[in-house]
């Protein structure tokens, strides 16, 4: 009898000691961390843009359905694909022979942790033949929705702006500074907030969002540098006197 019941209480205890390992895994796979996957979104992003050349909008409903199937099914969820197909002038694509989409520039990518979404500002830059070969005519903005499907990021929203003239790529050359106030009068804050001063005199502010590399990081003020990137003109509330935001893709550092 004794036996019996030193085996009930193992049996009891081990039971108890899954139960408490169970309960830990659970704890762990509701806790942990969100895993960054920006750089793949924007990639995503990247990829699907240099799909837009190959997508006439203006075909037969069968044939558009068909191109849009081929040509976008891998970057989209389910649901917007049905939406275009059944609605074709919600896409991007090809609308004439020229000008046409040639690619798509990521100006943001904010990751929306509660979805595991990613919420995307981009451009869709248009070109034509010109003098000196192929040249940008056009653009319009879009704000893209992507969210994980099944472990898969795909785009779940594209919804187009208007044709408009905002961002575009630069280049700029500069010293890595702490930015001046816009506002010199009164009592000033001691943080800074580090920008670009380029070699025309005019103030960048930067984001390294879109950058792979941490080399900005060792960036110290007075750094000789090169950056690219898609550009945002300020609307004039920044406190800081800078003629817009480049979200730095490229950044090279030169020689004092």
């Amino acid at each position: 009898m004794k036996e019996h019941h030193v085996w009930a209480w193992k049996g009891m205890g081990a039971t108890l000691m899954v139960f408490a390992l169970a309960v830990l895994i659970g704890a762990y796979v509701l806790h942990r961390p969100t895993p960054d996957r920006s750089i793949e979104a924007t990639d995503l992003l990247t990829a699907f843009g240099a799909e837009l050349k190959d997508v006439a909008l203006l075909g037969s409903p069968e044939t558009v359905s068909a191109s849009l199937a081929q040509e976008y099914g891998a970057y989209l969820a389910p649901e917007l694909l049905a939406a275009w197909q059944a609605d074709p002038s919600l896409a991007p694509g090809r609308l004439t022979s020229s000008p046409w989409p040639d690619r798509i520039d990521v100006v943001s990518v904010t990751q929306v942790l509660e979805d595991r979404a990613y919420q995307a500002e981009v451009n869709v830059i248009e070109v034509a033949h010109g003098v000196s070969g192929e040249e940008e005519v056009s653009r319009y903005p879009a704000s893209v929705r992507i969210e994980e499907r099944a472990g898969k990021l795909l785009i779940a929203e594209f919804q187009k702006g208007e044709y408009t003239n905002l961002p575009a790529r630069m280049v700029v050359e500069g010293e890595y500074i702490c930015l001046p106030h816009r506002n010199q009068e009164g009592p000033q804050t001691l943080e800074c907030a580090f920008g670009l001063q380029g070699d025309d005199g005019s103030y960048y502010a930067l984001s390294f969002m879109l950058l792979s590399s941490t080399d900005w990081t060792s960036l110290s003020s007075g750094s000789r540098i090169r950056v690219e990137g898609p550009y945002a003109p300020d609307d004039g509330t920044s406190r800081y006197p800078i003629v817009g935001t480049i979200s730095v893709t490229s950044l090279e550092l030169l020689d004092q």
